[in-house]
């Protein structure tokens, strides 16, 4: 072989490592939907969020203990106005809870006649045992494509477009109250 025929050689596989190297870090930086996982509840259930794919959806973050039952009722409120074009989805944690007393049983959540589901994640935070898939996309840079964030505070948002891609993260219950949080609902996504 001479050289000719080698730097021939070299060229085209540097541009095969070159377009090989290209498509990993599309790849690696194109976020995936929510609605493609598989989700289970804290009793290992089967949660269907496919259900969701076509509307916004709002994943709100409750204490298992002691809830605001008057910001939940706030937050029912809000949906009625949005259900057109958003779903709502209450995750009640564990991450916040100072004893082991869970409000949400079935009783106490047929009795709020909320017009969502509620629904027990037990342990949301990044690097939790046994932390869903759901929680693990919203908390992680590398599959949600937006924000590397953790489980903060109890009344953290996540809202997710039409197709299940984050396009915001609220921090608490002032959300709720200033109207941030229909600003977020309303807003143009694709």
């Amino acid at each position: 072989m001479d050289h000719s025929q080698f730097e021939s050689i070299n060229a085209s596989n540097m541009k095969n490592i070159l377009f090989f190297f290209c498509l990993v870090f599309t790849l690696a930086t194109h976020a995936q939907s929510a609605y493609s996982l598989s989700v289970k509840d804290e009793e290992g259930k089967d949660f269907d969020v496919r259900k969701f794919q076509g509307k916004k959806l709002l994943i709100i973050l409750a204490r298992k203990d002691e809830p605001d039952l008057s910001k939940i009722m706030q937050l029912n409120s809000i949906y009625k106005s949005v259900k057109k074009g958003a779903e709502f989805i209450l995750i009640s944690t564990t991450e916040f809870d100072s004893k082991a007393f869970n409000y949400f049983t079935r009783e106490r959540i047929d009795s709020l006649k909320l017009d969502f589901p509620v629904v027990g994640m037990g342990k949301t935070k990044k690097g939790s045992l046994n932390q869903s898939s759901l929680f693990k996309f919203l908390t992680d840079k590398n599959q949600n494509g937006k924000f590397d964030i953790d489980v903060e505070v109890a009344w953290q948002m996540f809202a997710l477009t039409e197709s299940g891609k984050l396009y915001a993260v609220m921090l608490g219950s002032d959300d709720i109250e200033s109207g941030r949080l229909l600003d977020i609902l309303k807003a143009k996504t694709n």
